[in-house]
């Protein structure tokens, strides 16, 4: 079997992620699997939305934009674990 093909996904939609961090790992060999990283509530500027709704929102887009935005595909996850908690802007 030919060894695994790793893509490495950083939306210019989302802030960038700090050190060798990356947002998402897509694995591509027979099938297409995605791995989708923690996402924080920050804007691609690095703002945070005030609010816990806009954050959660903003949190929720930041999974989209790790599937290419293609937000139909997000019925198919597999996974998610959820810890939300209010962030204080930086911006």
């Amino acid at each position: 079997m030919p060894p695994a093909h790793i893509v490495s996904h950083n939306p210019a939609t989302v802030h960038p992620p700090a050190g060798g961090y990356c947002m998402g790992l897509e694995l591509k060999q027979h099938r297409r699997l995605l791995f989708i990283s923690g996402q924080v509530p920050q804007n691609s500027d690095g703002t945070v939305p005030d609010g816990f709704e806009a954050q959660c929102e903003q949190a929720w887009r930041n999974v989209a934009a790790g599937d290419r935005g293609d937000r139909r595909r997000m019925r198919r996850l597999v996974d998610v674990a959820m810890s939300q908690s209010c962030r204080v802007s930086n911006g």
